[in-house]
C-alpha cells in the first residue's frame, strides 16, 4: 500500500525560503530513495513563515527508510530555520491521480 509523510513546518520569520531551498536540494537525493514516487510542497500565501510537504512512498518500508536517512538529514539541516519542529504524519494513500499540475512547477531534469 502506498504511504504518505505530511510533515508541517513553522519557520523563524523570514526564514521560509532559506529553508525551502535547502530542503529542496534534498530533493535529489529523496528521488535516489527506492520506493520514493513524489512529493508536493505546499506554501501558505497567508502565512509567510509556513510550509507543508508531503512525500509519497511505494510503501511502508519505504517510508521508514525515508525517516531515518533523508528526513532526519532535512530536519537537522534546517534546524536553524525553524521555529520548532516539524509536525509529522504518516498516512495511507487512498486514492492518486496526479498528472503534472503545470510545466512551471516542474523541476529540470
Amino acid at each position: 500500500m502506498a504511504v504518505a509523510r505530511m510533515s508541517t513546518w513553522k519557520f523563524r520569520p523570514g526564514q521560509r525560503d532559506a529553508a525551502l531551498e535547502v530542503i529542496s536540494k534534498k530533493g535529489d537525493d529523496a528521488e535516489r530513495m527506492q520506493g520514493f514516487r513524489g512529493y508536493l510542497f505546499l506554501m501558505s500565501p497567508e502565512d509567510q513563515d509556513a510550509a507543508i510537504l508531503i512525500t509519497l512512498w511505494e510503501d511502508e518500508e519505504s517510508l521508514q527508510a525515508s525517516r531515518e536517512s533523508i528526513f532526519k538529514e532535512a530536519v537537522q539541516d534546517i534546524e536553524r530555520y525553524t521555529a520548532s519542529p516539524p509536525d509529522v504524519k504518516a498516512l495511507h494513500v487512498h486514492s492518486a491521480d496526479i498528472p503534472p499540475i503545470a510545466p512551471e512547477l516542474a523541476r529540470p531534469a
